[in-house]
């Protein structure tokens, strides 16, 4: 899939899959999102040619929850109607003051998403009007007051992580640092059904939901920062090595097209 097969924008940032509704949805730096659906690209560029934002419209990432697809972006959170595919509200200027402050990621348990932030981790409910930036619950002192750049659902807990410091589990109205992983830089977290997958600069481990810890190994493995669990097989994304398969003996194969890296 390429530009001249029909996808609009320029540097694709995130991909996420509605996998009931079988939609791949695409996120780009210049703020195009396109869906694929059955062979065909449906492209919106509000946000790309909108006059009303300044400065960066990049998506950094897509949450799907539902019907809905919840785009973190460096003015805010997008949220979208995936079937309808156009975008149903903007949550920007979400700072302590009304300012904007870039969005990296989201998750989504269940009625309340969670973002997270160059100013700390919000939290706010979906059935609530999140429009305005006083309804957001603000995690910003102490360790989150440097920002947090990933977030995850992992075994009915939401998970993030602070470079330099450890992974935090949300309890109740606080957060609980864990006692494994510390004092790493983290490129990401990726909850799955069973296990909870932590890359970082240096290796890549995943946590059951006993915290029972294992390393995954391999001479390919360079920059993770992404997993896909699917049965026994494991896909990583590496930013130099591509796409590495790791099947149920072990084995790590690479996938490097010769297409734009």
């Amino acid at each position: 899939l390429n530009k001249l097969s029909g996808l609009s924008g320029i540097g694709v940032n995130h991909i996420a899959n509605d996998e009931p509704q079988k939609i791949l949805i695409i996120g780009y730096r210049d703020g195009t999102i396109d869906f694929l659906e059955d062979g065909t690209i449906t492209n919106l560029e509000t946000l790309k040619t909108t006059t009303s934002i300044t400065g960066s419209r990049s998506i950094n990432h897509i949450a799907v929850a539902g019907k809905m697809a919840y785009a973190s972006t460096d003015f805010g959170v997008v949220a979208i109607d995936i079937e309808k595919k156009e975008i149903r509200e903007t949550w920007r200027d979400l700072g302590v003051a009304g300012q904007t402050i870039r969005v990296y990621q989201s998750a989504i348990l269940k009625d309340s998403i969670f973002l997270a932030t160059e100013k700390g981790i919000w939290c706010g409910s979906l059935t609530t009007n999140l429009l305005d930036f006083n309804n957001w619950k603000k995690f910003d002192k102490g360790e989150f007051s440097s920002g947090v750049k990933t977030i995850t659902v992992f075994n009915n807990n939401i998970y993030t992580a602070v470079d330099g410091s450890g992974i935090f589990r949300k309890q109740n109205n606080s957060w609980i640092k864990e006692s494994f992983l510390q004092n790493l830089t983290y490129t990401n977290l990726k909850g799955t059904d069973s296990k909870l997958f932590l890359c970082s600069t240096s290796t890549l481990w995943q946590v059951d939901a006993q915290n029972q810890l294992t390393e995954i190994k391999g001479a390919e493995l360079t920059h993770h920062n992404d997993v896909l669990e699917k049965g026994e097989n494991l896909f990583i994304g590496d930013d130099t090595k591509g796409i590495l398969l790791r099947s149920s003996a072990n084995s790590m194969v690479s996938f490097i097209t010769s297409g734009p890296q």
